[in-house]
């Protein structure tokens, strides 16, 4: 058994990647892993390379809450890196917030997981309205988005 440190989110740790499980403790692989949790969403740098963003559950995304998003995944990413969104909470996000978060300099790469046909079809519809500065696609599994991802790394 890994050891337990509480610091505000429950991850599980494999030799890769790192999923979040809710809210309390965490556990690693020896390696500490920085989380900032934000009005919106929570964000770290797996194991693997790659930023991951966690939207909170019914969350509706301003440009405020857009940029403080934004400056949270600047915080975590050393340089740049590939970005993987996991968008199954979110509940809405305003126009203005997606000009801010679609034009980051310091992602490679952006993935967004979005596991139902009509957040799919929102995200996509985002990513052909914004076109964001880096590579992007919708995915309905995070697999394949990290698949995906790792050729940016």
């Amino acid at each position: 058994m890994e050891p337990r440190q509480r610091v505000g989110a429950i991850l599980k740790a494999d030799e890769n990647e790192v999923h979040l499980l809710g809210y309390g403790t965490y556990d690693f692989s020896g390696n500490k892993i920085k989380i900032i949790e934000t009005t919106t969403a929570r964000i770290w740098l797996r194991q693997d390379g790659i930023a991951q963003v966690n939207v909170k559950y019914g969350v509706k995304i301003s440009p405020l809450s857009g940029n403080e998003l934004m400056k949270a995944v600047q915080d975590v990413i050393p340089g740049k890196c590939p970005l993987i969104v996991d968008a199954t909470q979110l509940h809405s996000i305003t126009m203005d917030a997606k000009v801010v978060l679609f034009k980051a300099r310091n992602i490679k790469a952006l993935a967004i997981v979005a596991p139902t046909w009509v957040a799919r079809t929102t995200a996509e519809n985002l990513l052909k309205s914004n076109r964001p500065l880096c590579p992007a696609k919708v995915f309905k599994y995070e697999k394949e988005a990290v698949k995906w991802l790792k050729q940016y790394r």
